[in-house]
């Protein structure tokens, strides 16, 4: 090990230049990997947030094929689903469609306002959705004049005092809710950004369309005692409740769609509802593994560009008696290690653009305290990719006779020159088609920012 360890040494101090390009471009190689697949982690676990996600189902109307509305239903028909089957163990009702009220929270020179959003919903909506409470009582809505905040708002408005029990006041009437004022009975951790449930204020909603058909202005989600209890629902659901009385299309279902598909569903009404696109997650997989592989094929590069120059030294040491065992894992070795200090540096360097905002034009949180399991993966690729990039070079620098290399001088053979322009001609290839197509995102980028709609946006 501390034959390892000084061959290593004596490498970065003989061969600076090259070492600084290896370790800067694996750096750079690892960081966007890892920003990369903090989007992805960030797509792939949308709405799974949820202590219950697994038997959470939203109630659709569908009146036919290519229905955006499905999702959009009227109270009495949410009623008349949550009642529909004993696999059901709970229901809310949510409607978070509305404009955000003015609040103002404290009293006289200590008064303050904000702009908040209200989602009235069914009282049940904390045990269907299991929201993480930081202090209160999931009971809390169901008292119409108490609230549930996120604890985001409840900084803002009350600081580090308890929120509990403090009087939050609409200036603005809050559709199918009763009153304007309200106390604050529960404070819940905020929804992450990846999930479907807006972080609002949460109030008991109030009965005046629990009958009124035509008042489609809801979304129903089910707490199914089984995630295979959907089908079981559903079909129960279609075979007994009659459409036709309420005079709606005959062709309308009820489908219960799970919280965890909802995301990567087609024809839904964007507008309100957080969609995605599950080939853009593959597509972004790609590109991060074609990042590393070129890291790792411009390691191997360098490394064996040094050849002529280090299999003097190496085959001087197997003259004076080291194994080619040694030597090679001594080379195998130092390829590990430089990959995986890069590796470090890469999270060093992501922790500081997280903490100057560079990448705020990432979607997904990148602090990096939040993908432990996506920074051990990256260590073990650091790992793999070293074994992988030193390997060539460890066995092609041991290759040769010692009175060879030690008569004179030493190029690099046909076979290696080969290889070495095969492996370039990759790179060139791949890096060009992703400028090519970086190229192309932002020509439809600037087309959709700049297209006449034929009306006055503003």
């Amino acid at each position: 090990m501390r034959t390892i360890v000084r061959n290593f040494i004596n490498v970065l101090r003989r061969f600076k230049m090259a070492s600084f390009l290896n370790v800067v471009g694996l750096t750079v190689a690892f960081t966007a990997f890892l920003v990369i697949m903090m989007q992805v982690e960030y797509e792939r676990t949308f709405d799974r947030c949820y202590p219950t996600a697994s038997r959470i189902c939203r109630v659709d109307m569908n009146h036919g094929e290519g229905d955006i509305y499905a999702s959009v239903i009227p109270q009495v028909l949410a009623n008349a689903a949550f009642t529909s089957s004993p696999h059901i163990e709970s229901y809310t009702l949510l409607n978070s469609f509305g404009h955000k009220s003015y609040v103002v929270v404290g009293e006289g020179n200590e008064e303050k306002g904000f702009k908040e959003l209200f989602i009235p919903c069914y009282s049940n909506f904390p045990k269907v959705f299991a929201p993480d409470l930081k202090e209160g009582v999931a009971t809390c809505l169901e008292d119409p004049e108490k609230v549930m905040i996120p604890e985001s708002m409840a900084q803002r408005m009350f600081g580090k005092e308890s929120a509990i029990g403090k009087s939050i006041r609409s200036k603005d009437k809050v559709n199918y809710v009763n009153g304007m004022n309200f106390t604050v009975g529960a404070v819940y951790k905020d929804f992450p950004g990846n999930s479907q449930m807006e972080n609002g204020i949460y109030v008991q909603m109030n009965k005046n369309y629990e009958n009124d058909w035509f008042s489609q202005n809801f979304m129903g989600y089910l707490l199914l005692d089984s995630p295979d209890s959907r089908q079981l629902v559903e079909d129960n659901f279609n075979s007994t409740f009659d459409f036709g009385k309420y005079n709606v299309n005959k062709e309308t279902r009820l489908q219960l769609i799970p919280v965890t598909d909802i995301y990567y569903r087609p024809g839904q009404l964007d507008d309100f509802i957080k969609t995605g696109n599950i080939d853009t997650i593959r597509v972004l997989v790609l590109i991060a593994l074609l990042i590393i592989v070129i890291a790792g094929i411009n390691f191997t590069n360098f490394s064996t560009s040094l050849a002529p120059m280090r299999i003097k030294s190496i085959n001087t040491q197997k003259v004076l008696g080291s194994s080619t065992a040694s030597l090679r894992t001594s080379l195998v070795t130092e390829a590990i290690a430089i990959c995986l200090f890069a590796c470090l540096l890469s999270f060093l360097l992501t922790w500081m653009l997280n903490r100057s905002e560079v990448l705020s034009f990432v979607e997904a949180d990148t602090d990096l305290s939040l993908y432990l399991p996506l920074l051990f993966m990256a260590l073990g690729i650091a790992a793999l990719l070293g074994l992988v990039a030193g390997l060539y070079p460890a066995w092609y620098m041991i290759s040769f006779q010692p009175a060879l290399v030690l008569k004179g001088s030493f190029g690099l053979s046909a076979s290696g020159r080969k290889l070495r322009t095969v492996l370039i001609g990759f790179q060139y290839i791949v890096s060009i088609g992703l400028i090519i197509g970086s190229a192309f995102i932002q020509i439809q980028n600037n087309y959709m920012r700049s297209y006449k709609p034929g009306f006055d946006k503003d």
